[in-house]
């Protein structure tokens, strides 16, 4: 059980806490802002760029998970100063976002001699400005005279708040200065003026005394300072975060005259002297930085200084200043090392429970989307209300997109701990904000684990399967104490993923406690969530809230307020304006758009232009065309549309290195000249960054701090806008790619520059883009998976059509799939692979999703499940194949265990689901447009199962009645008939079960005392019900299904067994014998009697009901009715004799589009094509099914024929099902197309779904639904599926090559032979009673099975294998049986009769071809003590014996041995204790055993406890004496090896387990003993569960639990695999090879898989030999042990046994000829043909 600690995190789990307390999201990010000038460091930040940063970065990156972002904003560019005057803002602003973001060091300056640009004001406060203009006025002088100039280029701004006055745009006063040098000059002039005038006037004050020093110097200082004044100066830890650089060129000052200084240094001119000098209040200015300032904040060790020479023109150069440059790199390298380390171990986030870290992110979430919330008070209170009071169901609060759904939502999260008491427990996922927040299963499971932490309960007991999860979670909201409130918020459904259903809203509970409370937010459309949540989950509309749009009046409310937060107004003129934009739309989000652009007027501005956005949409259209126009199309339009394709958001610098790597921006950014490193600069992404980031959102997403849009709306505008073009969209997908693969880190990409609108010749470089690992390696040696990697490379190549690339590094890539599985999940894999419809990867997918459970249980297991579904694809599938050879290779170390056939599970068998009943369903029917669900019906029961076809779950139970289920042609009703006495007729609703009314058509019949009636045929429209009802006669009964009343009852003239309402529900046709009755429904009127020469047993429409065809079961006949007004024109016969010769027709079918009609017959399909009026297909009964057939465990045979037919959807494919197989034929030309093989059973049911192109089926008296996919079927072809037997299998015997398996069952009469190459199913042997016994001989061509006899001397039986025939039979009793190692010989000990004292008699069977040659032994044994076995070579058969048996004692007297020779007629020789004591201290021998291969010895145990001790002295002397063993040779008696002391005598020989090699032994509790030196060895930690056997001789130990086996290697103790095997384990055993373990499980199904010990095996010898690995392996025709021999002659009749071999089985096996069968004299089953090859035991 998991305790909470700490009291943060209890208060997040159970939602009691105020979201100002939050704790500060962790930062993901190393941000530093570089300062420097723009001129006198271009050489240094150019090596810092190329060389320094990058290996920053990947050193952040790998070290700590880190990333890093350098923001200097002078690189790369040759103007930052804009227009607007905005840089200085934008360049502080960024400092404050370093600080605030950044965990380490976030500012960086490098100073030379240069003060710096020293840039005017963008606003002055009002009462700043007055104060200086004023005091200017007030002292003219020369240097003031034009002080004018102030208030032309200064206008007050009323609209902030508190006043301010504003610099205006240089080209609004100098309209040509961007274009015009001339222009350009004069604001060089006015700013010099203007900054003189601001400097004096502000010195005046300071001087006034009205203005303090640090104002003053504000006027001053230059843009460099004030970075230094924000990033040092004001930051609060600087001496651990900020680091500093001062270059001094040492003789700068030798060159005051060179043009190049002012570079480098402010120079001046003197005009009294008429000299060029240094600039004395720059360089005091400076130097009071370099030398006051940044020491006070700044440690020594954090500062670097150098000195260098001017070299030559270029002052510094990189070539004869590279020491320099080279020292500067190592010693910059060292500090950000030191500063980024020392940051990342004072600011390590702490490891805590995950699900706090995921809580705590939807805290996160509500305190963002709460922040500036206003109004909706009256929803508020209606949440309060529901909150606090007694509802029992969840709450809906619903709107449009953008309405702030979610902000209420988030409002209520922050306020309920005020509403509900102190211990409440209060719950939120904002669903889709991450992909564990996109998972129903990962949501539910996080929602209980925080419940039952918030409860003290014990987190072990969370299910991860998601059907007992969901079990848990309802039965979790049950058990909240009453004194306990829980409240749980699931905001946006609708962004969850369609798995487990989640958009249907069936996991919430219909019902809640009244201290239990859910509310749930979604918009209209959505997935129809919203209608779901109304009609099928909640039900009750006084649940919904719906958040409507906002008044006009609202809305400019809401907009004041906002512009108030942020020290805005907007004038009188300007709110008309915005009320006339919000009477167009007023959604919260129109609102905050809107705010945006009010954000920027100024109450000067006199012409505000119309807001003419008619909804939220067309808004974000306008701003993407303002941005776009702002910053540049291309720089735009690819950094949105990089960001919306990432789907998850992107990181700073994953978006700057992307669009770095795309050279339409580059070429746009770098139009007039090129630095030295293409890489986007800085300063054009801050600034579309800042334009952008009110619509962002921050998020961490794969443990990297993201940025994506904060709204849906925009999403959804950015994808129309940029992402609909497909070719376009696929090389935005592409270079997506090859980012996240890591294509361009440290590679040159080639590029054309862009001159004059002119390319030049191609050029390469580095764009200095992070690395692409899999995986990085911490500080600390942990390894971390790169997850953006994981996410993004698969989507992006699949989405780029870069298929083959794909295939190669993820979808078919063993170690990508397990180690993305760890990094993300398994669920996260899937959803990739989704969108890749190839054959390859559909077969992936779906093995992937079913073994789900398993792989989340134990992620070893993967390569084995992957390999055990698509091992049937190995050799026709080269990308599986090499995914399966991988995981051979690669998965070893995982898990030391490969399959060698194919589980029963395989993925692309067209069989879909298997729908679970849980008892015999019996009448079935399918809804909806598409035929998406199934009802099925059980006829005594009055509940409805509805399954949901498109996802294979149950949907629903619907309580309704008992009787025969029908529904209404439009599903709406549910019309139900008393199966007991057939005489009420219940209608219910079939979406709700409701009680709709009922009919009682006893009530209106008159009936003669003991007269019985019976309901003969119904038809029902979705208006009528008509039925006919036969008593001594019949009645046609014609009802309203929604009034529920009898219209009109026709009794009619004789018995009728034909109802049937035409298409448009306005006639009914019935019978009286062979006439055709005709009945309007409208008029209740009787229209035409048509006559016919037979009773009609079927008769069906087409679509507008103007024709009908009407079948007899007498005649092969088809009359075909042409009808008007329900009155027969015309009629003709479609005569079918000859085509249907020796069969009879069963029913019609229609094809869809009318033009051929389906005849079934039971032994035949006919096509009848309506436009050539002929027969153009008959598809006779396959030629490998039997007429009959009797399943194991049976009483009788069924007789099998066509039981189901029809036309698939699109008209081209019939399918049909016949015994155990559902086949697709080709209309044209009959050609079989397709078949799918069911389970043993025979199908009788069988659907096609309109529009889905599925086959429902079901099997007699079964419990289970199979739904086939006939996509898959014909995409995939036969799929064999391995068969099961049909009882738990207890017993598995090889042939001594391994190469077959004889499996017996539990409580039944089967036998079946297992190919152990392929795991199928070669032969079935069923036997007259229940099997007791079976052994076979080495080679497998024989079979001794033992069986409680019905007849005399039939109890042992020899099977012939390879003629499938027993050969032999003999004994009343069951006997014991061994068989020679070398030869077809079967020695067997048996008793005449059943009786415990009867003795028993020994016989040598020696088997050739189909004869059996007995050899009886003369020697006679009293008692069996075990089984019998032969030494190695065929020496001897061991017998242990007694000589009598002490009833009292319940004891054997003197077990001896006996060795009975083979070779000499078997000569005897016996060994008791008594024989052996002068050498053994020996009183009882105990059991005996095979000692290895060595045929002369045997392996004894044996007890020195007296023989004749009773039970009581034998217990006591247990604790005194011992069991030892000894190697006893049976020639000569001699005793080769003994062991006085081994084991306690109170150990059961039987439970010990032994190595093949008899080295070594392992008790139940996994001690482990050596027994060659007779010494206890080690204990196994296995959990207590109990070996089952030894491998690769005594090297490792085979255990199982459950249905996982788990094998350990003795040697280090390690579990070396752990794999499930799907169903619970019945049964395991290891072939003679030592590394091959099979197991059997209880529901009848063999897995086998290969030991690889990557210690001890060679891997690639060992896979090489396994069959399954071959590319070129037979052809499998499948399965044949229900098939009959394919021949000229049409098929026989036949039992289960009689078995045809397919060729490949035949090759195996040995080809046989027909033979006269010889009846055993068991066998009772009569249906034989003479040249059936068969065998039957009945």
């Amino acid at each position: 059980m998991v305790e909470i600690q700490s009291d943060l995190v209890r208060s997040v789990l159970t939602g009691q806490i105020n979201v100002e307390d939050l704790p500060d999201p962790p930062s993901k990010v190393i941000k530093i802002f570089l300062c420097c000038n723009a001129t006198d460091m271009k050489h240094e930040r150019n090596v810092l760029v190329q060389r320094v940063y990058p290996n920053i970065r990947e050193h952040c990156r790998e070290k700590h998970g880190l990333d890093l972002q350098i923001v200097d904003l002078q690189w790369g560019v040759k103007d930052v100063y804009q227009d607007d005057h905005s840089h200085q803002k934008d360049v502080l602003n960024e400092i404050r976002r370093c600080q605030r973001l950044s965990p380490g060091p976030c500012f960086m300056a490098l100073l030379g001699q240069r003060y710096g640009y020293r840039p005017l004001p963008a606003s002055i406060p009002g009462n700043e400005y007055e104060l200086i203009r004023s005091m200017v006025q007030k002292h003219r002088t020369r240097d003031t005279r034009d002080s004018e100039l102030l208030d032309e280029w200064y206008i007050k701004d009323s609209n902030a708040v508190p006043p301010t006055y504003v610099l205006q745009p240089i080209s609004r006063l100098i309209p040509e200065y961007k274009t015009n040098p001339e222009a350009q000059q004069e604001w060089e002039e006015t700013h010099f003026k203007l900054r003189r005038f601001l400097q004096k006037g502000s010195h005046l004050c300071f001087m006034d005394g009205t203005m303090d020093a640090s104002t003053k110097h504000k006027y001053h200082m230059s843009g460099v300072e004030e970075e230094i004044q924000q990033g040092i100066m004001g930051c609060s830890d600087a001496e651990n975060r900020c680091l500093v650089f001062i270059r001094t060129i040492e003789d700068l000052k030798n060159y005051v005259t060179d043009p190049k200084t002012p570079e480098f240094m402010e120079v001046s001119f003197n005009e009294k002297e008429e000299k060029l000098e240094i600039d004395g209040e720059s360089e005091q200015f400076l130097n009071d930085l370099k030398h006051k300032h940044i020491p006070s904040k700044v440690p020594r060790n954090h500062m670097i200084k150098s000195t260098v020479l001017w070299r030559y023109d270029n002052v510094i150069n990189a070539e004869f200043h590279k020491p320099y440059l080279d020292e500067l790199c190592l010693k910059m390298s060292e500090l950000m090392t030191r500063l980024v380390d020392n940051a990342a171990r004072t600011h390590v986030v702490q490891e805590s429970l995950p699900i706090y870290n995921e809580a705590l992110e939807h805290w996160y979430v509500a305190k963002r989307k709460s922040e500036n919330f206003y109004g909706r008070d009256e929803i508020l209170g209606g949440v309060h209300t529901y909150l606090r009071g007694a509802a029992d169901k969840p709450m809906v609060i619903h709107g449009e997109a953008g309405s702030g759904k979610t902000s209420v939502v988030a409002k209520v999260m922050t306020e309920v701990r005020n509403w509900l008491p102190h211990n409440s427990i209060v719950i939120t996922r904002f669903l889709g904000i991450n992909s564990d927040a996109a998972d129903l299963r990962l949501v539910i499971h996080g929602i209980c684990q925080q419940i039952a932490l918030a409860l003290g309960n014990d987190l072990a007991d969370i299910p991860d399967e998601y059907k007992a999860l969901h079990r848990y979670f309802l039965e979790q909201l049950q058990t909240i104490p009453v004194d306990r409130h829980l409240a749980i918020f699931f905001d946006a459904p609708e962004n969850l993923t369609p798995d487990h259903h989640a958009h249907y809203m069936q996991w919430l509970p219909e019902h809640l406690s009244d201290h239990v409370k859910i509310i749930v937010s979604t918009r209209p459309g959505a997935h129809n969530i919203l209608q779901r949540l109304k009609t099928e989950v909640i039900k009750n509309s006084s649940y919904f809230i719906e958040v409507p749009a906002l008044s006009v009046t609202a809305s400019a409310d809401l907009l004041s307020y906002w512009l108030s937060l942020r020290g805005r107004r907007i004038s009188v003129e300007q709110e008309i304006v915005v009320r006339e934009a919000f009477s167009l739309c007023s959604l919260p989000l129109y609102a905050r758009l809107v705010l945006e652009e009010a954000s920027t007027w100024k109450s000067y501005t006199r012409s505000i232009r119309n807001i003419t956005a008619k909804d939220v949409p067309t808004y974000i259209e306008k701003l993407f065309d303002f941005l776009e126009k702002k910053h540049g199309i291309n720089l735009v339009s690819k950094a949105l549309t990089y960001l919306t394709a990432s789907r998850t958001g992107l990181s700073e610098t994953e978006l700057e290195d992307l669009l770095s790597l795309d050279d339409d921006v580059m070429n746009e950014v770098f139009q007039s000249w090129h630095p030295p490193s293409r890489r986007l600069p800085s300063l054009p992404y801050v600034r579309l960054q800042n334009d952008l980031d009110g619509f962002l959102a921050q998020k961490d997403v794969d443990g990297v701090t993201v940025k994506f849009w904060n709204h849906i709306s925009f999403e959804e505008v950015a994808k129309k806008r940029y992402l609909s073009d497909e070719a376009k969209t696929k090389i935005v997908y592409s270079d997506l790619a090859d980012y996240f693969a890591g294509i361009w880190f440290n590679k040159e990409k080639p590029f054309q520059s862009a001159t004059k609108n002119e390319l030049d010749p191609q050029q390469q470089a580095d764009r200095l883009v992070a690395s692409q690992p899999l995986t990085y390696k911490g500080m600390d040696g942990t390894t971390r998976y790169n997850k953006r990697k994981y996410d993004q490379v698969p989507r992006t190549l699949y989405l780029s059509g870069r298929l083959q690339e794909l295939n190669k590094m993820a979808f078919f890539n063993y170690s990508w799939i397990y180690n993305n599985s760890k990094a993300l999940s398994l669920q996260h894999i899937l959803s990739t692979f989704a969108l890749n419809p190839s054959l390859e990867a559909s077969l992936l997918t779906d093995a992937l999703q079913g073994a789900q459970p398993i792989i989340a249980k134990n992620e070893t297991s993967m390569a084995a499940e992957i390999t055990g579904r698509l091992l049937s694809y190995y050799a026709a599938h080269p990308h599986l194949r090499q995914l399966i050879q991988q995981c051979d290779t690669d998965g070893l170390p995982h898990c030391a265990v490969i399959p060698t056939f194919p589980y029963h599970q395989t993925p692309g068998a067209p069989l879909q689901y298997t729908l679970e009943c849980n008892t015999r369903m019996q009448f079935f029917s399918l809804m909806g447009e598409d035929s998406r669900y199934l009802l099925a019906k059980k006829q005594s029961s009055q509940f409805i199962k509805v399954f949901d076809l498109a996802t294979g779950e149950l949907k629903q139970e619907i309580f309704a009645s008992t009787g025969d289920m029908h529904v209404t042609p439009d599903n709406s009703l549910l019309v139900l008939i008393d199966h007991i006495a057939e005489r009420t007729i219940k209608i219910h609703k079939s979406d709700t079960g409701e009680f709709v009314g009922q009919l009682v058509p006893m009530n209106h019949i008159q009936l003669l005392p003991k007269e019985k009636y019976k309901i003969d045929s119904i038809s029902i429209s979705d208006y009528f019900l008509c039925l006919v009802i036969t008593t001594e006669t019949s009645y046609l009964f014609i009802a309203s299904v929604h009034e529920c009343r009898f219209v009109q009852i026709f009794a009619l003239e004789s018995k009728s067994t034909l109802c049937k309402i035409s298409p448009d529900s306005r006639y009914v046709f019935c019978n009286c014998k062979n006439v055709l009755l005709s009945y309007d429904l409208y008029t209740l009127e009787h229209i035409q009697n048509i006559q016919l020469e037979h009773n009609p047993t079927d008769m069906i429409f087409t679509k507008s009901g103007n024709k009908a065809f009407v079948v007899s079961s007498k005649e092969n006949k088809i009359v075909v009715l042409h009808l008007k007004d329900g009155c027969v024109e015309t009629s003709y016969k479609i005569m079918l004799q000859e085509a249907m010769k020796s069969d009879r027709i069963i029913d019609l079918r229609l094809s869809h589009d009318e033009s051929n009609v389906l005849i079934r017959g039971l032994n035949n399909l006919l096509v009848y094509n309506m436009k050539h009026k002929r027969v153009i297909n008959r598809i006779a009964r396959p030629d490998d099914v039997p007429k009959q057939f009797r399943l194991p465990r049976s009483n009788s045979a069924i007789d099998l024929g066509f039981a189901q037919a029809d036309f698939s959807t699109d008209d081209q494919y019939i399918v049909g099902c016949i015994f155990t197989n559902v086949y697709m034929w080709r209309v044209t030309d009959g050609e079989l197309m397709t078949s799918m093989q069911s389970p043993v059973g025979v199908i009788t049911t069988l659907f096609v779904t309109a529009d889905r192109k599925q086959v429902v089926t079901h099997q007699e008296d079964s419990d289970i639904i199979q739904v086939w996919s006939l996509s898959e079927a014909m995409k995939y072809g036969h799929v064999d599926v391995l068969d099961r037997l049909t009882r738990p299998i207890t017993k598995i015997l090889f042939t001594g090559d391994n190469a077959y398996a004889f499996v017996r069952c539990d409580q039944s009469d089967e036998v079946g032979v297992v190919d152990m190459c392929t795991g199928q199913l070669l032969d079935l042997l069923t036997h007259e009673s229940l099997l007791e016994t079976l052994t076979i001989t080495s080679d497998g061509h024989y079979a001794f099975t033992t069986v409680k006899p019905r007849k005399p001397n039939v109890a042992n039986k020899i099977w012939h294998a390879g003629e499938r025939k027993i050969i032999h039979e003999f004994g009343n009793a069951p006997g014991y049986a061994t068989a020679m190692h070398n030869e077809s010989t079967i020695i067997c000990i048996w008793q005449k009769e059943i009786n415990f004292k009867a003795p028993f008699y020994m016989s040598r069977f020696k088997c050739h071809e189909e004869k059996v040659q007995e050899i009886p032994c003369n020697v006679i044994l009293n008692f069996l003590l075990r089984p019998p076995f032969v030494t190695g070579d065929d020496k001897y058969v061991i017998v242990l014996t007694a000589d009598k048996y002490q009833e009292h004692k319940a004891w054997y007297v003197n077990p001896t041995v006996c060795a009975f020779s083979i070779e000499d007629n078997f000569s005897v020789a016996s060994y008791s204790p008594e024989d052996l004591q002068g050498s053994v201290n020996i009183k009882r021998i105990l059991d005996v055993r095979p000692y290895g291969d060595n045929p002369y010895a045997v392996f004894v145990f044996f007890s020195n406890v007296p023989d004749d001790l009773n039970n009581n002295e034998r217990h006591v002397s247990a604790h005194y004496h011992k069991t030892g063993f000894m190697v006893l040779d049976i020639c000569s008696g001699a005793i080769l090896k003994v062991c006085d002391d081994f084991l306690p005598a109170d150990m059961s020989i039987e439970k010990l387990l032994f190595s093949n090699n008899m080295k070594w032994c392992v008790d139940p509790d996994s001690n482990i003993y050596d027994i060659t030196n007779g010494v206890f060895v080690k204990q196994l930690d296995t959990r207590g569960f109990p070996p089952m056997r030894f491998a690769s001789n005594g090297k490792h130990v085979v255990y199982y639990q459950g249905q996982e086996i788990f094998i350990i290697r003795t040697e280090d103790y390690e579990e070396i695999a752990r794999v499930d095997v799907h169903n619970p384990i019945s049964c395991l055993e290891v072939c003679d090879d030592e590394r091959t373990v099979v197991v059997g499980c209880t529901d009848g199904s063999i897995v086998s898989y290969v030991l690889i010990d990557h210690k001890y095996d060679n891997a690639a010898e060992v896979i090489s030999s396994i069959p399954s690995r071959q590319e070129d392996q037979p052809e499998d025709d499948g399965r044949s042990w229900d098939k009959v021999e394919s021949s000229s002659d049409p098929p026989n009749s036949r039992p289960p046994t009689a078995l045809s071999l397919s060729i490949k089985d035949k090759d195996r096996l040995k080809q046989i000829k027909p033979v006269p069968r010889i009846h055993p004299q068991s066998d009772t089953l009569l249906y034989l043909s003479p040249k059936s090859r068969t065998c039957s035991i009945m």
